[in-house]
């Protein structure tokens, strides 16, 4: 059986999962800084609730922020910083500004010109990446939604192939030079794409087949 082939009851699990993380995961304050569209980041004690997220210091009073306003934020913990962010898929974009819903993801990797977000609760559902069926969802620079590339019974590298249809010197590679298996994998095809075919690219360099 071929990675990318999910289960069903894990795709109701993690459903679930993902519809009650937010209020599991800020419903108290906890210390972190937020990072802003525009403006200089924050510094504080941060909550979500429904569509803002609060944070607050010693230094100043509550701000409620619009989710929309948000680039990411961070959550410190006592071994190490977690960074999330809030996006929109293809869906929700369709959607008037005041309908649509924001979802929370983990900000697995933060290039220039893309950005992988992953789905989840916790640290707990790490295990269903590595064999290919937790959510990831890839953005573009100047893309107003994520995409996702875990599509119950459709192989990603398909998926990324297309994705990336306009990178040709990637999408060539994409299932033979570059195959995605894992986070590592994907790693390698983002930082490809960021290096030589976003906006602002730098010096562009020929794909270099794994050693993996």
């Amino acid at each position: 059986m071929k990675f990318y082939v999910p289960v069903i009851s894990f795709f109701l699990i993690f459903t679930f999962t993902t519809s009650t993380s937010h209020s599991q995961i800020f419903k108290d304050y906890k210390p972190g800084k937020l990072y802003l569209k525009r403006g200089k980041p924050i510094e504080g004690q941060i909550s979500a609730r429904d569509a803002y997220l609060y944070i607050k210091n010693d230094d100043t009073k509550k701000k409620k922020i619009p989710l929309r306003n948000i680039e990411k934020f961070e959550i410190y913990r006592r071994k190490d910083t977690t960074t999330y962010a809030y996006y929109l898929d293809k869906y929700e974009i369709k959607k008037k500004p005041e309908h649509r819903r924001y979802t929370l993801g983990y900000l697995v990797f933060d290039y220039e010109n893309i950005k992988v977000y992953k789905q989840g609760r916790d640290d707990t559902d790490k295990g269903l990446i590595e064999i290919g069926i937790g959510y990831l969802f890839l953005q573009k620079k100047g893309s107003s939604y994520a995409t996702s590339i875990s599509v119950v019974f459709k192989d990603p590298n398909k998926i990324l192939k297309k994705y990336f249809a306009r990178c040709k010197e990637l999408a060539s590679q994409i299932g033979t030079t570059y195959q995605f298996k894992d986070l590592e994998s994907l790693q390698e095809i983002v930082e490809f794409y960021d290096a030589n075919c976003g906006r602002k690219s730098r010096t562009r360099k020929k794909p270099v087949k794994s050693s993996n």
